[in-house]
């Protein structure tokens, strides 16, 4: 997790499912994720209030707004909840082991993600406005690289 917190930036990760079948797994479900908006003064914990890129076989890109977080998504604010989902517009995944690039933008209340340039999801208005950041590993080994952040 950043020690940083960020308010209105662009935040670029590349990521893959790594597939070496060396690689010792925890788990067979390939589920992941990038968290943001995650406030400075809030416990560390396994699922801290925030925001989520999903990474998850078939429904990459989809919001998970967690322990209460709120967000507008095509007009309508999302009821607070321990964990809600928001399903993306689609999943532009590549294939298990090739490289994928997720960019996250947040600036002046507007966030949008996207996924190998394509739009993923968009909401507005987000309950938290500023936070840390964090890469998570769910048990099925996910590689990380390019972790980029541009300030707004």
């Amino acid at each position: 997790m950043s020690e940083q917190t960020f308010r209105d930036f662009k935040l670029t990760v590349e990521y893959r499912w790594n597939c070496d079948s060396t690689v010792i797994r925890k788990s067979n479900n390939k589920n992941s994720g990038v968290m943001y908006m995650v406030p400075a003064d809030y416990p560390d914990m396994l699922w801290p209030k925030g925001l989520q890129f999903q990474i998850k076989e078939s429904s990459t890109g989809d919001f998970i707004l967690l322990q209460e977080m709120t967000l507008t998504v095509n007009g309508k604010q999302t009821e607070p909840g321990k964990s809600v989902v928001v399903k993306g517009i689609e999943d532009p995944s590549n294939l298990p082991g090739e490289w994928n690039t997720l960019v996250i933008t947040s600036e002046n209340g507007k966030i949008t993600q996207e996924l190998n340039g394509k739009l993923v999801n968009e909401g507005s208005n987000p309950s938290v406005k500023e936070g840390r950041i964090l890469l998570q590993y769910e048990g099925f080994p996910i590689d990380f690289r390019k972790v980029e952040i541009e300030i707004k």
